[in-house]
């Protein structure tokens, strides 16, 4: 009579290992919540991020313009299944705050955001300590003010993405 337990020891551990990947993924998906819902409606976000750039970091980065960028939530006027947020830099050396309204939807467990009027592009997404990571889209980000254009380049320099913490309501701009 043949020993039909040969092999059954491999094929137990490759089944176990399986349903535990499966197990441990569908878990993950369970946790997993969208990043309006963790970083912008939540009992412990502001949805209000803020970043500025120290003296010490932009000397070692002498190819960022960018030293202060904030983003605050525009409350109650954004379409159906939008985030509106209010977007605002200031480049070292000047004293202007150009700001600019961007429309974010849900893309994965990101944000996809786009200026108004065709001004730019970018991403949003999670990081840990309620910290949000932008990414600019290629094409880069324009803002228009007074007298005078600011642009952020989406493909060269030190502009391309930013680490912005949370910060409290009374500190965006």
């Amino acid at each position: 009579m043949p020993d039909t337990t040969k092999g059954f020891g491999k094929k137990m551990r490759l089944s176990l290992f399986i349903s535990a990947t499966l197990l441990i993924a569908s878990a993950s998906l369970a946790n997993a919540r969208p990043l309006l819902e963790t970083h912008f409606h939540s009992a412990t976000s502001t949805g209000c991020f803020v970043r500025t750039y120290s003296a010490a970091h932009l000397a070692k980065h002498p190819d960022q313009l960018v030293r202060y960028i904030s983003l605050s939530p525009v409350p109650n006027v954004a379409p159906a299944g939008q985030t509106l947020l209010n977007l605002t830099v200031n480049l070292r050396g000047s004293d202007y705050f150009p700001s600019s309204f961007v429309y974010c939807r849900p893309k994965s467990d990101a944000l996809s955001c786009a200026m108004e009027g065709d001004a730019g592009r970018f991403t949003l997404s999670g990081r840990e300590k309620g910290q949000v990571l932008l990414t600019v889209g290629r094409d880069g980000l324009v803002f228009e003010g007074q007298n005078e254009f600011v642009t952020i380049s989406g493909s060269s320099g030190d502009d391309r993405t930013f680490l912005i913490a949370t910060v409290s309501l009374d500190l965006c701009s």
